[in-house]
């Protein structure tokens, strides 16, 4: 299948005009979709969101009127042709207010016609758009339609899954503002196992993602801030760094570089 040994964590979508998310749960996938949205349309214009200018914040509330969810209408399981159509038509307007348009798209819902509707455009997309196509698995997906996408796999976790007792102990340490508390809670994870510790990264950066609605500019800047470092950590973790410098390295994030 092309493309779809990509590894995990949050960076720009400029490099290709599609991509598929695949794996983990589907809130997972939103919250990721919504994450390179974000930061296609950041007024910052590093590929990566502030997540407190005013693009991120329309992009995570859902209401950025360049960011085009394409999901199956109330009461019914399929996503249909004709839908597919109706995105096509709206995708060949110009941006309200960014620089790019982005189409959301929950691909596993794209029954045959609509996935053939698709890949009209993903064949000749205007330049100026971006599809983020959300899998649990791509196989499911036309062989046409992969191959004009490059995949990126979201670490797997149990559907029921529920943030930890270690990801809210972080969560509570940055809330309090104790440095120590919140380093303590970092260096207690240096006995999690290489395989557990990506998973309560996830977690935090889900609750960080979840904590902004409310919060102070200041406050926004630097929960983004440790969300894009949760994403570079589990990258190192990926490529074998060990878990102690991990947990080294997020204790110092928190505070001195981001507050």
């Amino acid at each position: 299948m092309s493309g779809t040994s990509g590894t995990s964590g949050t960076s720009g979508i400029d490099a290709s005009h599609a991509l598929i998310l695949y794996g983990g749960t589907p809130m997972a996938r939103q919250d990721e979709a919504r994450a390179l949205a974000a930061g296609a349309l950041c007024l910052r214009g590093e590929g990566s969101p502030c997540l407190a200018c005013p693009p991120c914040r329309k992009v995570l509330e859902g209401g950025h009127p360049d960011v085009y969810w394409l999901r199956p209408e109330a009461d019914r399981v399929w996503i249909g042709v004709d839908q597919t159509r109706k995105l096509r038509v709206a995708l060949l307007r110009a941006p309200h207010e960014g620089r790019c348009k982005i189409a959301m798209i929950e691909a596993d819902a794209l029954n045959a016609n609509a996935q053939s509707a698709l890949l009209s455009v993903l064949e000749e997309p205007p330049g100026d758009t971006r599809f983020i196509l959300l899998s649990e698995n791509p196989l499911m997906l036309l062989p046409t339609i992969r191959s004009r996408c490059v995949a990126r796999r979201l670490r797997n976790a149990p559907e029921e899954a529920k943030p930890g007792k270690e990801a809210h102990a972080l969560m509570n340490a940055l809330l309090s503002g104790d440095e120590w508390m919140w380093a303590a809670a970092c260096f207690s994870m240096e006995k999690k196992g290489r395989d557990d510790l990506p998973l309560v990264l996830d977690e935090l950066a889900a609750l960080l993602a979840g904590g902004l609605s409310g919060r102070d500019v200041l406050t926004a800047r630097r929960f983004g801030g440790i969300i894009d470092r949760v994403r570079t950590l589990q990258d190192m973790l990926a490529a074998n760094a060990g878990v102690k410098h991990v947990c080294g390295a997020l204790a110092v994030c928190g505070f001195a570089e981001i507050s």
